[in-house]
């Protein structure tokens, strides 16, 4: 009796397994070697999550036999959750190049591009995700197309080219100030800094005692992983040795500035005047080792 007992429930908790497979999306995992794995997204937990301690989870019933097969893949390793399958459209490739130090893009079904930071699949229907502005959103699994977590690699993928640059104004039309401090020229010069450029040119000549001031924001991500990340004062948690910086007393991935070739200096978050220490061109950069696969930028205000 208790044997049979025993039996009914395992059976029980099979089906309702199964049940849960049913109800569940199915996806298409799009790795960073170009493969493609597709299931049903599996749940687990309290929370009902896919993506469990770094790994996202795929299942399906093995060949009818009623076995559950079920496999892990690598959060790293996984660059594009595809839910609607077909070729992406022209426009939101392109929205690849638009991440504006934003990790993650999510892609509805209506074509809308949402970017932010990815978040879990719950219950194999609902995809969370947080918006630019840090609020979290819950999306049905039916009205979302691609959530792209690696636009770097996923440009690759899908051979995306770069926007074509804007077209610069002739050199004779360019104003003079653009040659002067930003004291001298009386107004503030904003520009982006990416994260893959060694220095990035500010177009300002500062001379020594000049007092120059920024005021920065945003985020970029310095390594392979979605946690090496930084904001304008850098990663303080990230262990490198310091003599392999630009900046020793600086953490990686901080927003860094240097005269012509002389030697960098640490900005990050600070709007008070910095002295200038030489003649020359002001150049922008990051206070890490290597650009190579950085990407994300910051956006900086120059007085």
């Amino acid at each position: 009796m208790k044997t049979r007992l025993t039996l009914i429930v395992a059976a029980t908790v099979l089906i309702l397994f199964q049940l849960d497979l049913v109800a569940a999306e199915r996806a298409t995992f799009i790795l960073r070697n170009g493969q493609r794995e597709s299931g049903v997204l599996v749940a687990h937990g309290d929370q009902r999550a896919n993506l469990i301690l770094g790994y996202f989870n795929l299942g399906d019933m093995a060949g009818g036999t009623g076995n559950l097969r079920e496999k892990a893949y690598r959060e790293a390793d996984v660059v594009v959750i595809d839910f609607a399958a077909g070729t992406p459209s022209p426009q939101e490739l392109s929205g690849l190049n638009r991440m504006n130090g934003q990790p993650h893009m999510l892609v509805l079904r209506s074509g809308n591009l949402i970017y932010g930071r990815f978040d879990n699949i719950i219950d194999g229907t609902t995809v969370t995700f947080a918006n630019q502005q840090g609020q979290r959103q819950s999306f049905a699994a039916r009205d979302v197309a691609r959530v792209y977590l690696d636009a770097a690699v996923a440009r690759t993928l899908f051979n995306v080219a770069p926007d074509p640059a804007p077209k610069q104004p002739a050199r004779e039309a360019a104003p003079a100030p653009s040659r002067q401090s930003p004291d001298s020229a009386g107004n503030g010069a904003s520009l982006r800094v990416q994260a893959n450029r060694a220095w990035t040119d500010t177009g300002i000549d500062v001379r020594r005692g000049d007092r120059v001031s920024f005021r920065a924001s945003g985020q970029i991500q310095f390594g392979p992983s979605d946690r090496d990340v930084a904001d304008v004062d850098g990663n303080p948690r990230y262990r490198v040795d310091p003599a392999d910086l630009p900046v020793e007393v600086m953490p990686i991935g901080g927003l860094i500035g240097r005269i012509d070739r002389g030697e960098p200096f640490a900005i990050g978050s600070n709007t008070r005047a910095i002295v200038m220490r030489g003649d020359g061109r002001l150049f922008l950069g990051v206070n890490t080792t290597t650009v190579a696969g950085s990407r994300g930028a910051f956006l900086v205000e120059i007085r």
